[in-house]
């Protein structure tokens, strides 16, 4: 049985130029160092939006937002059900979860390099579709098989 995930992606526009909102977890969790969006798992009797909404706000204290679905993300036995939320561009504080969240320009890809291995076929998917993000027209969503020692060493959640 897969062990289901999520991951939300906050996007933001300001001045004619979007953002992309991107936390650390702290030293000591599984994907310490890495930048990545907000989520986590999914509890027993929680559907998987459910679970992204709660891990939002517990991890950046986002709570009034609407989530797309854009994707799937498999890899071994892990399932991760990608989201994006549009909301204004405000400072984040940390938490117990999630430091360091920064907002990044999406047409920027440095921030990518210190994501983990294969979330720039993530990215890249939301820069493509952004437009029809934005204004949450559907999307085809992706489906992304990941595969590699480094990724399920990164991935390795308690």
């Amino acid at each position: 049985m897969k062990k289901l995930l999520t991951a939300v992606f906050p996007l933001s526009i300001q001045n004619n130029i979007v953002y992309i909102l991107l936390g650390q977890q702290p030293e000591g969790r599984p994907l310490a160092g890495f930048l990545n969006g907000y989520g986590g798992k999914v509890e027993i009797d929680e559907s998987t939006i459910d679970a992204a909404y709660r891990e939002l706000d517990e991890e950046a204290g986002i709570n009034q937002c609407t989530l797309q679905s854009i994707g799937i993300i498999t890899h071994s036995d892990k399932e991760i059900h990608c989201f994006v939320t549009i909301i204004p561009k405000l400072s984040i504080p940390d938490s117990q979860e999630m430091i360091h969240n920064t907002w990044y320009p999406l047409n920027d890809d440095s921030f990518v390099s210190k994501m983990l291995p294969g979330d720039d076929v993530i990215i890249k998917y939301i820069q493509e579709n952004q437009e029809a993000l934005l204004h949450q027209t559907p999307t085809t969503p992706f489906t992304i098989q990941k595969f590699g020692q480094e990724i399920e060493s990164a991935t390795n959640l308690v």
